[in-house]
């Protein structure tokens, strides 16, 4: 766009594919994070508290991974956590 161009708005309308795997360091705590905790092993202990039928809940390792951030970051409200997971693409692909 030159100079003295008016904008149109056309140019936030842009779409890109990306992949948070390449914009998050390999190094990330994170990433560290998921190497050690099994999220199956997670999933299978508190399947018992989950109903089958009805509307699907939140997954529990998500659950577990938001109080994780949440320790982590030393974020005291969930509110706050989420409002951190909404900006901070390595928070984001963590929970996934």
């Amino acid at each position: 766009m030159a100079m003295g161009e008016a904008r149109t708005g056309s140019e936030t309308l842009q779409l890109q594919m990306v992949c948070l795997d390449e914009l998050v360091a390999a190094d990330d705590r994170y990433r560290r994070i998921e190497r050690v905790i099994s999220w199956r092993a997670v999933r299978a202990s508190a399947a018992r508290f989950y109903a089958v039928d009805g509307r699907p809940s939140i997954d529990p390792a998500v659950l577990l991974k938001l109080f994780l951030v949440a320790a982590i970051e030393g974020r005291h409200a969930m509110r706050d956590t989420l409002r951190l997971a909404e900006r901070d693409l390595a928070v984001r692909r963590f929970l996934g």
